[in-house]
């Protein structure tokens, strides 16, 4: 994930290991950048030596999948279906990052995922065909037994699209560490989500230290119009945060179909 991962996330992965080891602080320019994560701690090796490394260059000719993929985003009560509150909105340093209420879930083979975050990343950190784009969205969804799937959105700039992250945009924090709990707003998860559910599926990582692997990734393959504002108002506070694409390593991507 380019970015990608949470600071949160980070933190969890790393609890297990020595604290010791692990460095102070990563960013995405100079000597902390994504070019020197593997060597800052051995708590983040993978991020240098990984086989199986996130982001990368999609290739547009991906073949069909095979994968069962079921999406199920909102609660069963038909009142409030494919609509969440907002626990938090946390800006972390790395990401704008808005924490969900429990229900939304995405199932691969048989293993079912639990929408647990979302975050942004500016520009893009996955390509397509060589191409970036301006936002990247990371839905973050794990299982009971600890493993991650991630559902990313690309997002494209487009002066008439229609904004639905309008909510989000009036509560954005401003500088890091800063936090905001609004239990009272209520967001259409599905509208974030592009049309069509066709989705690039791959294994990959975290796309920030420590870059933890067999991370199940579907990266919409249908991009989401969003207002120029929206993209200009998030960069704005957590600057370029996406890691550079990684080598394939011989993975093929292919189109699945979520039901």
């Amino acid at each position: 994930m380019r970015t990608f991962v949470l600071l949160a996330m980070c933190c969890l992965a790393a609890c297990s290991s020595n604290k010791s080891a692990r460095p102070e602080h990563w960013g995405y320019t100079g000597k902390i950048g994504p070019q020197n994560w593997g060597s800052l701690s051995p708590v983040y090796a993978v991020c240098g030596n990984g086989q199986q490394q996130s982001p990368i260059d999609i290739p547009q000719g991906s073949p069909s999948g095979t994968k069962n993929v079921k999406r199920k985003y909102g609660t069963t009560t038909l009142a409030i279906s494919h609509n969440e509150h907002v626990e938090e909105i946390i800006n972390n340093g790395h990401t704008i990052q808005v924490t969900c209420d429990p229900g939304s879930t995405i199932d691969v083979d048989g293993v079912t995922y639990t929408l647990k975050q979302f975050h942004f990343h500016t520009p893009s950190e996955h390509q397509i065909g060589g191409r970036t784009f301006p936002m990247e969205v990371h839905f973050v969804h794990q299982s009971d037994d600890g493993r991650f799937a991630v559902l990313a959105v690309l997002c494209s700039s487009d002066s008439s699209a229609e904004s639905s992250y309008d909510k989000l945009i009036q509560h954005l924090p401003s500088k890091p560490g800063e936090k905001l709990e609004l239990k009272d707003v209520i967001i259409d998860l599905d509208k974030h989500l592009p049309s069509s559910t066709a989705a690039y599926h791959y294994v990959g990582s975290y796309t920030t230290p420590p870059c933890t692997e067999n991370v199940q990734w579907l990266v919409m393959r249908e991009m989401r119009p969003t207002h120029p504002r929206v993209i200009d108002e998030i960069h704005r506070r957590i600057h370029d945060n996406n890691r550079p694409v990684q080598a394939i390593n011989g993975r093929r991507p292919t189109v699945e179909q979520p039901k």
